[in-house]
């Protein structure tokens, strides 16, 4: 079953990034992220795979050489996307309730969100939730002689295609 987690996960190394042409996304542990491809919705028809989700296999980062802010959570998965072309992401949260002696699996409505990644930029896809509405939020990371810092990068809600 662990297997399986990792079954269509794309396999990619920092060796393998062309900064003129590709992108790289990292997603924290939290909520199930899924990528879709080329893109500006959620759909089946798109090249897509599942970037993180609640389990073991997420308890281990994966890296492209991404630098790493001093805010970054302990564990992420990161990807080399292409460049110039819509990206959707569909984030789900998943959590346990505990009512009257009883656990309950409580699935939250999943989130959407595009934007379109820009060459040689790095991007960190964050899922919230505060108590409040779920969100999707995406920061891009700034290198300067400083180190390492992020700015609020903006998403477009979207949805599911439509038929």
């Amino acid at each position: 079953m662990l297997l399986s987690a990792c079954a269509g996960t794309p396999s990619q190394t920092a060796a393998d990034y062309h900064p003129e042409t590709e992108a790289r996304v990292r997603a924290y542990w939290g909520p199930n992220v899924t990528f879709y491809m080329n893109t500006a919705c959620a759909t089946g028809e798109a090249k897509h795979f599942v970037a993180t989700k609640p389990g073991l296999s997420s308890l281990t980062n994966k890296t492209v050489g991404m630098p790493v802010p001093s805010d970054a959570g302990q564990y992420f998965h990161e990807y080399i996307v292409p460049a110039g072309e819509p990206m959707t992401i569909r984030a789900q949260f998943v959590s346990q309730q505990f009512l009257n002696g009883k656990t309950y699996v409580v699935t939250d409505q999943p989130k959407f969100a595009t934007f379109v990644p820009e060459r040689g930029h790095d991007y960190e896809i964050l899922g919230q939730d505060n108590g409040g509405p779920d969100a999707i939020v995406a920061r891009e990371l700034v290198s300067s002689d400083k180190g390492i810092s992020t700015l609020p990068h903006s998403l477009k809600p979207t949805g599911a295609c439509r038929p």
